[in-house]
């Protein structure tokens, strides 16, 4: 279910509430929890102009899907900017970025994880997919860094980085799943910068 975007500035200031408000309520409890009064309350607005604007919790979460989408995208984008540097330096700044993006909305985040493995609804999906289309320049920022290693292709990145990513979330959002928990956020960020660096190497010796 796909939402419209208000035209009216006043409307659109009122779903700007709903949604940080409900980020914030992800925050600090299970989203099955949050009731949509609650919701009403800390966007200081109205029961009608909530379901006016999204018919239910389930599309509100969608939109935040789109808005942590956009979110994931700006940061790529930002820490892939400008000539490439080292690959080290380059990896470690964007980890370092997706690691403070992830803590700071942690609820949110595992929320949405959460709802998009068990859905049917094609908008994670195609969420997905839109992500995905935007890691190609990142992969090919990271290409043309200073010392990729010799053999070294786009698949190789692409592969370390989903590695990385994958056990970013796992760490963050899931660490009852996790065995081996990193207690401090630069011992996470050392250990993701050796992760990728590591997968890299194996691929391209493989």
């Amino acid at each position: 279910m796909r939402i419209a975007t208000p035209m009216q500035s006043r409307s659109h200031k009122t779903m700007q509430r709903f949604i940080a408000a409900a980020s914030r309520l992800a925050e600090e409890k299970r989203w099955e929890a949050i009731s949509i009064a609650e919701l009403v309350t800390a966007a200081n607005s109205s029961v009608g102009a909530f379901y006016s604007r999204f018919g239910s919790k389930e599309a509100l979460l969608e939109v935040l899907d789109d808005a942590h989408v956009n979110t994931l995208t700006n940061i790529l984008t930002r820490c892939t900017a400008g000539e490439p540097k080292a690959l080290e330096t380059s990896v470690a700044l964007l980890l370092r970025e997706l690691v403070d993006y992830h803590l700071e909305h942690r609820g949110l985040l595992r929320t949405l994880v959460l709802t998009a493995r068990s859905t049917s609804e094609d908008s994670y999906a195609e969420n997905s997919a839109r992500l995905n289309a935007h890691l190609e320049p990142v992969v090919a920022h990271l290409l043309a860094c200073t010392d990729v290693p010799t053999g070294c292709r786009a698949t190789h990145i692409a592969t370390a980085l989903t590695f990385c990513h994958s056990a970013l979330r796992e760490q963050i959002l899931f660490p009852e799943a996790v065995p081996l928990k990193l207690t401090s956020k630069r011992k996470l960020h050392n250990s993701l910068r050796a992760s990728f660096l590591g997968t890299l190497h194996a691929l391209v010796s493989a």
